[in-house]
């Protein structure tokens, strides 16, 4: 930061440039769980849904590291049994019925 020359104003703040910063963001040795690295890029792994994303952030509390962060594979969920009338729709076998499984 630096103040202007012949500055007369004492409340004129510093003029500051911030430096352009690139993060070395190393991958994590184990992908957490949900993710698996292939090659260079991360899938989400079996039983797990979405799409991966990748962010480098800072870690101040690790002193002030940058590490990649992932995000964006959740576990999959059965899906809501539909609230329609029970006397004219049998679903007591669709409890069971997994994501991208067989109809009920």
């Amino acid at each position: 930061a630096t103040c202007m020359t012949g500055n007369t104003k004492p409340t004129r703040p510093l003029l500051l440039v911030e430096p352009v910063c690139e993060l070395d963001c190393p991958p994590p040795v184990f992908p957490p769980k949900g993710y698996e690295r292939n090659g260079d890029f991360f899938l989400c792994a079996d039983g797990y849904g979405g799409e991966p994303a990748i962010r480098c952030v800072m870690d101040a509390a690790a002193g002030c590291i940058s590490r990649m962060e992932l995000s964006g594979c959740k576990p999959l969920q059965r899906c809501a049994v539909p609230k329609l009338d029970r006397c004219k729709y049998d679903f007591d076998s669709c409890a069971a019925v997994q994501p991208g499984g067989s109809t009920c």
